[in-house]
């Protein structure tokens, strides 16, 4: 049986056109996102459309943040400490003026509470606390 010869040029060339539209492709039919609002766009800085314009709202600090307790015992339920955020004097709302959120709260170890500005206040703060073993 005699063996086919292969034109390693062509072949090569055809896998580089291949490639090439396939990426033409994907990146052609990455949808554009239609109907975000100002709030989906600006979220990871936690603003939102209702807050003051974007230079006068006031970063949240981690010096403003503080958490009710900071050590917990395990037994087997979630922990969420209590979180107070003062700035300038003033102490902010939750879910008016910053979003709290806990992360890794159940298990012995680390857990953490992110709380994000929101309206008038911008940014992002982690604060942590520890779960210790029952």
């Amino acid at each position: 049986m005699k063996k086919k010869k292969t034109n390693h040029r062509l072949t090569a060339w055809m896998l580089f056109v291949c490639l090439l539209l396939a990426v033409s492709v994907m990146t052609i039919s990455v949808p554009a996102s239609p109907g975000l609002t100002d709030s989906d766009r600006n979220f990871r800085d936690g603003s939102s459309s209702s807050g003051k314009d974007r230079k006068s709202r006031k970063a949240i600090k981690s010096s403003d943040v503080s958490l009710s307790k900071s050590v917990f015992t395990y037994d087997g339920r979630s922990k969420k400490p209590g979180v107070t955020v003062r700035v300038g004097g003033k102490t902010l709302r939750k879910n008016k003026d910053f979003s709290v959120s806990y992360h890794h709260n159940k298990k012995p170890g680390k857990g953490s509470v992110i709380v994000r500005g929101k309206g008038s206040y911008k940014g992002c703060v982690t604060k942590h606390f520890r779960i210790r073993k029952g």
